[in-house]
């Protein structure tokens, strides 16, 4: 048996371990490449997710903005329908409003002023249109405009229609607060009378006038005042 510590000698034709193991270097390759494939393939799969998740956030704002294009394109189809039904039903509010004017103007028992006989000009003068000359004409004082004012306020008194309907006392009610108006204004522009010269009758009439104007809800600047001068009433 050979002794402790001396070295052995191999047969002929047995590789030598140390001799058998692949250099280093080749060792540190296959690791690299070993690593290089694994990193790759964990690069792949997240590049994967990535581009799979971009794709599905396309999908969504895509879905989106089509929603949003179907609710702005609903909008505006409503908006046109409402629009359209506004239109008819103003169309149909004026050809009612129109035939109500045209009964109750063939039904006044005179016609003392051209918008009587005239319900389109009635309907546009109570759209705005028309001046306070146009509602009682031109006067040259107050005793006059007071007459044509009472003459016309009796016709027009919304009492009198309440048997034609609602329709027909709320255009009488337009009807007198519009000559309420013009009478107002006809009083600042004409001379007053003297409060000698006026007579019984006046007092009735100027009591009837401010009586007219605070049923129809129009308040009357100096009118109550005018009175209260005639009848001789302390403020």
């Amino acid at each position: 048996m050979p002794g402790r510590g001396k070295a052995t000698a191999k047969p002929k034709g047995v590789p030598c371990r140390r001799h058998s193991r692949p250099p280093g270097c080749v060792v540190r390759a296959a690791a690299a490449v070993r690593i290089q494939a694994f990193y790759r393939g964990r690069l792949g799969r997240q590049l994967a997710t990535r581009r799979r998740q971009r794709m599905e956030q396309e999908k969504l704002e895509e879905e989106q903005q089509k929603r949003m294009e179907q609710k702005k394109q609903q909008a505006l189809e409503e908006a046109e329908r409402q629009k359209k039904m506004q239109k008819e039903n103003l169309l149909k509010e004026f050809r009612e409003r129109k035939c109500t004017l045209e009964e109750m103007c063939q039904g006044l028992p005179s016609h003392t002023r051209d918008w009587e006989e005239k319900p389109l000009m009635l309907l546009e003068m109570l759209d705005g249109v028309g001046c306070c000359e146009a509602w009682l004409g031109r006067h040259m004082d107050g005793r006059s405009a007071r007459k044509a004012y009472l003459a016309l306020a009796r016709k027009w008194h919304p009492d009198k229609w309440t048997v034609q309907g609602e329709r027909c006392v709320a255009i009488a009610t337009e009807v007198a607060k519009q000559l309420v108006r013009a009478y107002e204004q006809l009083c600042i522009d004409l001379p007053r009378a003297p409060a000698d010269n006026c007579a019984a009758e006046d007092d009735d009439e100027t009591r009837e006038c401010c009586e007219f104007a605070s049923w129809v809800g129009v308040s009357f600047h100096g009118m109550e005042e005018i009175w209260k001068e005639r009848r001789g009433v302390k403020r």
